[in-house]
């Protein structure tokens, strides 16, 4: 699925629609990160090409707020440790953009954005997601940081319900 008259796509949509905290089926940022679940969509120039009703919303930010840390130049490719194949919303560099999909949907194809549309799209995805997780009073730093938050919370977590919880 190309853009207009098979050019550029015009506008990407990386959504959700809700954020749900689930029962964690363990105590690591891993666990937390995959059971916050929404409805998550993808659009191009308002066609859906994925959606998904138990998606791992927070999960995604996350990865694509590394992503984006890494200053992109990459290719992307969601690769979840709750969706068994990779590339659920994937972005692959072709000529002078980025072919972006799902591997979740193959039917649809995969559509042609520029990369300034794509990194548009992810940062508001990523903000959508922060602020939801303010509402929820959970600490986005270390759901959502960068490698320096990766790495300093991979460690696991005390057994005490909220740890996760924004405190104050």
């Amino acid at each position: 699925m190309a853009g207009p008259a098979g050019g550029e796509a015009t506008r990407l949509g990386i959504e959700f629609t809700e954020l749900d905290l689930q029962p964690a089926g363990g105590d690591t940022l891993a666990d937390h990160l995959v059971a916050l679940e929404g409805n998550f969509v993808l659009t191009v120039d308002g066609a859906v090409i994925y959606q998904d009703d138990l998606f791992p919303i927070a999960e995604l930010a996350r990865c694509l707020t590394l992503w984006l840390d890494a200053a992109g130049g990459d290719d992307f490719a969601f690769d979840s440790m709750s969706v068994e194949e990779v590339g659920a919303l994937y972005a692959w560099r072709e000529h002078d953009g980025l072919l972006v999909g799902s591997t979740l949907a193959p039917e649809h194809g995969a559509s042609l954005v520029s990369e300034e549309e794509f990194v548009r799209a992810a940062r508001s995805f990523i903000s959508a997601v922060r602020a939801r997780l303010v509402e929820m009073r959970l600490d986005t730093d270390m759901i959502l940081g960068g490698w320096e938050m990766a790495i300093k919370h991979e460690k696991r977590w005390p057994a005490r319900p909220g740890f996760f919880r924004r405190r104050g």
